[in-house]
This record gives structure tokens, sequence and C-alpha cells, in this order.
């Protein structure tokens, strides 16, 4: 059965929304307050910019809906063209080397889809490996390697 997203993370994210908003509008308030009591012959009024607070309360209530409307539109399942044939290996020590821009290629392991003998799916979890890339089928038995390659 699927498992939905964290609830706690939703209430969390929540209540911190309301805190922001509640303190956007808060500071708003304030400020208008403010603008109010300036001298006109002070200089440009505080009027021009206390929209701003109520921007940030703004957005602090859309990101409230945002993550209730997530949470409740998540069913917890994953695409069904979505499916995971490579497993990062990390007993390959051959690739320690960086390359100019920083990066460090992964060894990752790709198993084919199906078997080529009986051709039922194959499952990373359900295999039984025989050597380092050689494998075999769950159903008929047929030994298969694997490719290696960097990812």
């Amino acid at each position: 059965m699927p498992q939905k997203g964290s609830k706690g993370g939703t209430i969390a994210t929540v209540i911190f929304g309301l805190i922001w908003t509640g303190m956007a509008f808060t500071m708003g308030m304030f400020m208008l307050d403010f603008a109010a009591t300036w001298p006109t012959d002070f200089g440009p009024s505080p009027y021009l910019f206390s929209w701003i607070p109520f921007a940030f309360g703004a957005l602090g209530i859309v990101c409230i809906f945002g993550s209730i409307w997530g949470y409740v539109k998540d069913d917890g399942s994953t695409p069904e063209d979505i499916r995971i044939t490579s497993v990062a290996d990390s007993s390959f020590d051959e690739y320690t080397s960086t390359r100019t821009s920083g990066y460090r290629p992964v060894p990752t392991i790709d198993i084919p889809e199906k078997c080529r003998h009986c051709d039922s799916e194959l499952s990373y979890e359900q295999l039984n490996w025989v050597g380092p890339l050689t494998f075999e089928c769950p159903y008929c038995g047929h030994h298969m390697r694997a490719e290696r390659r960097e990812f």
C-alpha cells in the first residue's frame, strides 16, 4: 500500500506559515499606523513601502495552501513509467580520480528489464548474484551479465 508524504512535515510547514503570515500582516499594520503619523514636510511618505509586509503575508498564505494541497493530492504512488534499472555500487574503488570539473563518476550496474531466455521481468531485489557482474534469473536460472557504467 502506498504511503503518503510526511504529515508531521505538513503540519510544521503550516504552523510556520501561520506564524510568518501573522507577523507579516502585523508588521504591515504597524507600518500603516506609523505612516499615518508621518509629518508631510519630512520627505517621502512611508506609505510607499507599506505594501512590502503585506506581500510577504500573501506569500505565506500561498505557501500554506500549497503545502495543504500537496499533502491532500499525494497518494504516495510513483508514476508507472519510472523504473530503476541502475544501482550504484560502492565496491568499485578503481574510479577514484576526479575530472577537471570536479565531477566524480559514480559506478552503476545496469541490468536488463527482461530475461533474455524466458522473457520474465527482472528486478534488482530478486536477482541471485553469482559473480561480480553475473546474475541468475530467478525464474529460469539462466546466467546473464550486467553492464558496469559511469553515471
